[in-house]
């Protein structure tokens, strides 16, 4: 059985240059699975238990405890977990997540194969759960954004 605690934002990826659609901690079990045809947003996620199977534009990726991914705006994707898989993960867009993205040279990578941070992952989920207003959150959600880039293009 599938344990799911979702936050959902209003959605308008050019109200801010960085935009929350939601944020989950998801404890995923082997009926689990998510399948995008040109997907509206980027999908970043952090897998602190267990191991999954991507599929993003024709390309396998294996993922696992450790490991950090970001699946493109436009791509079309699939993923469930081999058996089981906790994340946490965020549905974001707006002009800064591209920028970023594009400006850390990251556009070409899917995984971040042990990037083993989930503290950062935390601290973006509790911004996303504050009773911070909505604009506040999306601001401080951007900073904390930029840190994950960084750190994973380190």
């Amino acid at each position: 059985m599938n344990n799911e605690r979702v936050t959902t934002f209003p959605f308008d990826p050019t109200e801010f240059p960085f935009n929350i659609e939601m944020s989950g901690i998801t404890n995923c079990d082997d009926k689990y699975e998510v399948y995008r045809e040109k997907s509206y947003c980027y999908i970043m996620e952090y897998v602190y238990n267990g191991s999954g199977t991507i599929f993003c534009d024709g390309r396998e990726y294996k993922v696992e405890k450790g490991d950090a991914y970001i699946l493109p705006k436009g791509s079309c994707h699939r993923y469930y977990p081999n058996y089981t898989w906790d994340k946490i993960w965020f549905n974001i867009d707006g002009a800064l997540v591209s920028n970023l993205i594009y400006s850390y040279d990251l556009q070409n990578t899917v995984v971040f194969k042990r990037f083993n941070n989930k503290q950062i992952f935390d601290e973006l989920y509790e911004i996303t759960n504050s009773n911070l207003p909505v604009r506040d959150i999306m601001m401080t959600g951007a900073m904390k954004f930029h840190s994950i880039i960084q750190n994973l293009y380190n």
